[in-house]
């Protein structure tokens, strides 16, 4: 084979996490892995069951878990009342168990290169509250449009630890980056020492607003 674990070899492994032996596990990573975002709804179940709770770095970089250009953001933000209450796929599902207080005691999330796109930062926004130890988000690489980049933006408040931010190489154009800058002057990312927001297609104006941002203090 090509030496890649699979979406059914990450399968089995997720299923295994969900035993009591592992749930002193502190470091869980997967990058490279040729992961796809059925997988998922295993690693919930042992989230569930408490598994993620000494959880310090999940990283999933350079897997094609994430919803890409879908435009379900509905379907991040919650079912309507009466529909179905099956887990979503992928991250969008993840970050919901996430938000349920799956992992509070997460440090570390690495998503760069996973096809995340606005469907899931609007779900990852939502278990902000849930993730108060959160130092370090790589969202690098991805398919973040100006929808999503808001998303994560607003709920930067949320965040009281986040000190590392990769936003890098992702469609946010003027209006995502604008957002960041609003989401910064408001207070949002005070401990913040690492921001990178290159390669985003945002003009120079946009980038010499949140440069000014920056000067101005929103970051000591």
């Amino acid at each position: 084979g090509n030496g890649l674990m699979g979406n059914e070899g990450a399968a089995a492994l997720f299923r295994a996490l969900a035993a009591p032996a592992l749930s002193s596990l502190k470091y869980l990573s997967l990058a490279g892995g040729g992961l796809g975002p059925a997988p998922m709804s295993e690693l919930c179940v042992a989230v569930r069951r408490g598994r993620g709770q000494q959880w310090h770095t999940v990283d999933f970089s350079h897997n094609a878990a994430g919803s890409g250009d879908s435009s379900g953001v509905l379907e991040a933000l919650g079912h309507e009342q009466g529909s179905s209450s099956a887990t979503p796929r992928g991250f969008v599902g993840l970050f919901a168990c996430l938000g349920a207080g799956g992992c509070p005691s997460l440090v570390e999330l690495r998503l760069a290169d996973t096809e995340f796109g606005d469907a899931d930062a609007a779900a990852l926004a939502k278990a902000f509250p849930a993730l108060p130890r959160l130092a370090g988000l790589d969202l690098r690489l991805n398919r973040l449009g100006p929808a999503g980049l808001g998303a994560l933006s607003a709920g930067l408040g949320q965040l009281p630890r986040l000190a590392n931010l990769g936003l890098a190489h992702n469609r946010g154009g003027d209006a995502g980056v604008g957002g960041l800058s609003a989401a910064l002057l408001s207070g949002g990312g005070r401990r913040l020492c690492y921001l990178d927001v290159g390669f985003n297609g945002a003009s120079l104006g946009a980038i010499q607003r949140l440069a000014a941002v920056l000067a101005g203090g929103a970051c000591p």
